[in-house]
């Protein structure tokens, strides 16, 4: 399977929001396993999800696109 890491921000920003994948996508509604491809980037989530995204990890829609440098307090 061929990972593309399309939006690298949206992993080191949950981290760093203290968040896990449960929390983010019970905040989103979605199955935790939708969340874990959107963030290892094997699927793309849909546009209609990127502002609520964007404002639970406290960034924008395109900072989201950056990579951020992870502290490496992990938060699985």
């Amino acid at each position: 399977m061929k990972i593309y890491q399309q939006m690298p921000g949206i992993r080191s920003r949950r981290r760093m929001q203290g968040l896990t994948v449960q929390s983010m996508a019970d905040a989103l509604g979605v199955t935790r396993q939708a969340w874990y491809l959107w963030e290892r980037g094997i699927v793309m989530p849909n546009a209609a999800y990127l502002p609520a995204i964007a404002e639970i990890l406290g960034c924008t829609i395109e900072e989201l696109y950056e990579e951020e440098a992870d502290d490496g307090e992990a938060a699985e």
